[in-house]
């Protein structure tokens, strides 16, 4: 897993590599364990979202790979 700091306000630009598969969506979260989560409608390997308040955010992208098995996630990105 990758940390970077940034301000409120600010864009989280994140890059999936490495991954076989194609991105289905990504996640945002305020937990570490993603209790709860924001989903992200994208297929990017590269995504930028604006960070509205300070804290501390948790990104995955989820990623399947052809049609065999379940999607699994990518390492956790946090930013704060």
């Amino acid at each position: 897993a990758q940390s970077n700091a940034i301000c409120a306000g600010g864009d989280a630009v994140l890059t999936l590599f490495g991954n076989q598969g194609s991105v289905l969506d990504w996640q945002r979260s305020t937990a570490s364990n993603f209790s709860t989560f924001t989903t992200i409608n994208s297929t990017s390997t590269t995504i930028s979202n604006t960070i509205g308040t300070a804290g501390t955010y948790y990104f995955r992208a989820r990623v399947q790979n052809g049609s065999c098995g379940s999607p699994v996630f990518s390492a956790v990105y946090t930013i704060t």
